[in-house]
């Protein structure tokens, strides 16, 4: 029997276990996700916001105060989610760890079954970590499954709440400002009034385009996600694993 063969019926055996487990990647998995969408999208709102203060600045093109609020704002959003992942990686880290540990703990006596019969430690691990990664990518390919049904709806929602966070308060001050700037200057051209708009209000309202690029983006770099979370589940099950299999023998 090959190791895969024999992961999948271990993975049998374990209904209840298993499914624990594959909820708990699941789980993970998607709160990576979401994290790491919103922090792409945040990273592209902030170049573009940035390219367009370099524009300004370059075309002596008067900026609104709002707007570089708005600069300050979403650049202390990304610091705060950055955090977030930080924690959350730790966080995850501990689980997985007490997690593993606590189901090789249980097949201790199987290990030692294994290691009696002449199998070696190293095929032993092998298994231990095929059957957990049968698990993940199972789980990272039922979100996908979802991506693939919800693109649409998330990508709406998102823009909605970037419509209702920042676009609302940002457009008013932006329109309030400017109607006192064409009042103060009357001889002011409508190509300066337009360029002006562009740069202020025109790339923050007409995003729909921009955020539905960007997710798909996201989605099509999706292999990119398996791998870091398999070799992140990975980097938790290392340990635990060696330690049972070279102590399995002392069980």
């Amino acid at each position: 029997m090959s190791l895969i063969e024999r992961a999948f019926l271990s993975i049998q055996h374990r209904p209840l276990k298993n499914s624990l487990l594959f909820l708990v990647y699941a789980g993970i998995a998607c709160a990576f996700y979401v994290l790491f969408s919103i922090q792409n999208k945040l990273s592209n709102s902030l170049n573009y916001l940035n390219d367009a203060l370099s524009f300004n600045q370059k075309n002596q093109i008067t900026t609104t105060p709002s707007f570089k609020v708005l600069v300050s704002t979403i650049t202390q959003q990304k610091q705060t989610l950055n955090h977030y992942l930080l924690l959350i990686a730790i966080v995850s880290i501990i689980l997985l760890l007490l997690l593993h540990s606590f189901f090789l703990y249980q097949r201790k006596k199987e290990l030692q079954n294994f290691i009696l019969i002449g199998e070696k430690k190293k095929k032993v691990f092998t298994q231990i970590i095929l059957e957990n990664g049968i698990i993940l990518n199972v789980a990272l390919l039922s979100l996908m499954i979802l991506l693939s049904f919800f693109a649409r709806p998330i990508t709406n929602q998102i823009q909605q709440l970037e419509l209702n966070l920042i676009h609302s308060d940002q457009v008013a001050m932006t329109a309030k400002q400017q109607k006192s700037q064409i009042s103060d200057e009357p001889n002011q051209s409508d190509s300066e009034i337009n360029v002006t708009r562009f740069n202020t209000v025109l790339p923050i309202v007409n995003s729909e385009e921009n955020f539905t690029v960007n997710f798909a983006t996201t989605v099509q770099n999706y292999l990119g996600f398996v791998l870091l979370i398999n070799a992140f589940i990975a980097s938790s099950l290392i340990l635990p694993a060696l330690y049972f299999v070279q102590k399995s023998h002392s069980f």
